[in-house]
């Protein structure tokens, strides 16, 4: 997996490790994700895509598609809930555009090879670290909006291991708290 070393990718590996041998590759090393992951975890049966680096998030999910095309193979794409580009800042419209094509790309995936299975996983809001660190210079209204709605990144990690054990594609997964989106019924 790629990005495993903070935020929801530690949540996951440190959810996976127990039962799954989990490689992980994160900028944190110092290391080329792509290189290192598409040259050392070819053989893998599983890639979660998580670590975001402008397009190099898409790049990846081409290569290895490219790789595991038609194989038993399984990736995971970590998109975002929050698409959305209108009210955001300037500065945040290359993470959405990034986020956009890897949706668009998975699903393309996903509608196009029944053997390998490409999923999206789109969390809605975590304060992580690095979410953390952004929010200290928000204004207090903006900070108003998100209070009591955020996702738990261990539920976010176990929500992962779900869609790789299951025996389902899963072409799109957004997970969002309710207390967020009370206009989305719950179902039971």
């Amino acid at each position: 997996m790629t990005g495993h070393s903070k935020g929801l990718g530690k949540a996951i590996h440190n959810e996976l490790r127990e039962d799954y041998l989990v490689l992980g590759a994160s900028r944190s090393n110092d290391k080329n994700i792509r290189d290192i992951v598409c040259e050392e975890y070819e053989d893998c049966d599983v890639l979660i895509n998580n670590a975001y680096h402008s397009t190099g998030q898409l790049g990846l999910l081409k290569s290895f598609y490219e790789m595991w095309r038609g194989k038993s193979k399984t990736i995971i794409n970590v998109g975002t809930a929050g698409l959305d580009a209108a009210g955001r800042p300037y500065e945040t419209l290359n993470y959405n555009a990034a986020k956009k094509q890897l949706e668009t790309y998975s699903k393309w995936i996903s509608d196009n090879d029944s053997i390998c299975r490409c999923m999206l996983f789109s969390p809605g809001f975590m304060k992580t670290e690095l979410v953390q660190s952004k929010m200290d210079h928000w204004p207090e209204d903006k900070k108003a909006k998100f209070e009591n709605c955020e996702l738990d990144v261990k539920y976010a990690a176990k929500t992962v291991r779900m869609m790789i054990e299951s025996p389902f594609v899963i072409r799109d997964l957004q997970l969002l708290p309710k207390e967020c989106n009370p206009e989305i019924p719950i179902l039971l």
